[in-house]
């Protein structure tokens, strides 16, 4: 009775609802299955880009429009990557070394092969509704990274089942005697520039990002630098970063269960 009851509801919904005219779904049933090719041929709408180049620049700017904006915009962007500098100064991720000593890594194919080419992603946060929110992010190229095979690359990653038995469990225990549950979540900033290098019998150096915006802001002067930390691109990034999480807010004196609560002794 209940099903019934529901959709005689919905029914009755739909019944008062206007009706739309035949052509126009015909028109965006069509509209749905063409290409943007042939949709300029019947709206005569001449779209700048397309919309896989649209996804595109929401993930990122290519420095050489950045150029083309206007001073202020280049410099925000400017900006944004002296900020991101500064990180990656804070949790020491690499060192830049003496130019001769550069120089001889360089020169030896062994060490050649170690050394990762970078670049700067330049991105709007607010993908171009609203102000600008330049950001900049150095990565290195961590797929011609020649430790790939042997490194450790697993991290822990929460699914949506988790979350919601998480939640389920918190909601559960909303009457307990000792009192409620409470459910908190956290950000962490700069999170791939924390941690240490792991399972790696030899260093990795990376080859600093060479772009205009690069030299305006004044930073990665160094020929070569030595990566001591986590950086972003790396092919082991969240492997050094929950090893860092695990030491920092579990510690030495805790251990922790596959199914049980974390134990502090």
């Amino acid at each position: 009775d209940v099903y019934k009851r529901q959709n005689q509801d919905v029914s009755d919904l739909l019944a008062g609802a206007p009706a739309v005219p035949e052509e126009e779904v015909f028109l965006t049933e069509a509209l749905d299955d063409m290409s943007d090719e042939d949709k300029l041929d019947i709206t005569g709408l001449t779209p700048e880009i397309t919309r896989q180049q649209r996804k595109a620049l929401d993930r990122e700017i290519p420095w050489r429009e950045i150029l083309e904006r206007r001073p202020e915009d280049v410099q925000s962007f400017v900006e944004a990557l002296q900020k991101e500098a500064d990180n990656w100064d804070k949790w020491q991720s690499v060192e830049g070394l003496e130019h001769a000593e550069a120089q001889r890594i360089l020169s030896q194919p062994s060490f050649r092969r170690r050394c990762m080419p970078s670049r700067v992603l330049y991105r709007d946060k607010a993908c171009g509704i609203g102000p600008l929110q330049a950001k900049a992010r150095p990565v290195i190229l961590g797929f011609r990274d020649p430790d790939l095979k042997s490194m450790r690359r697993n991290a822990s990653v929460m699914r949506r089942v988790t979350l919601f038995v998480i939640l389920q469990i918190a909601a559960s225990n909303f009457f307990d005697p000792d009192g409620p549950w409470l459910v908190g979540s956290g950000d962490a900033l700069s999170v791939f520039l924390q941690g240490q290098q792991v399972d790696r019998e030899e260093p990795l150096y990376m080859l600093p990002p060479r772009d205009p915006l690069v030299k305006a802001a004044g930073v990665f002067l160094h020929d070569l630098y030595v990566i001591r930390g986590n950086v972003y691109g790396g092919a082991n990034g969240p492997y050094p970063w929950r090893c860092h999480v695990r030491k920092v807010l579990i510690g030495p004196v805790s251990y922790t269960h596959l199914t049980l609560p974390t134990k502090r002794i």
